[in-house]
């Protein structure tokens, strides 16, 4: 077990349907990958450092998700 344990979550509130990949539109991706980038960039500083080992949660497994509402794009768990 890890001394120290980081988790971060990244919602966002529009309510996703059932088989409906197409729901966000190309500068709302956009603007999540460059969240995710950033949010990466401080995980894997301090995986360098040995203060938290992450996972990472693809878009697609996301997407794939049941739950409605406050959908978790981007899962770092330490």
């Amino acid at each position: 077990m890890f001394k120290n344990k980081l988790l971060v979550e990244v919602f966002y509130d529009k309510e996703l349907q059932s088989k409906q990949e197409g729901l966000f539109t190309k500068s709302e991706k956009d603007l999540f990958s460059k969240s995710a980038a950033l949010v990466r960039s401080y995980i894997n500083q301090l995986e360098a450092l040995n203060i938290v080992d992450g996972k990472y949660l693809s878009w697609k497994e996301l997407l794939n998700n049941k739950r409605k509402n406050k959908k978790n794009l981007l899962l770092l768990v330490g």
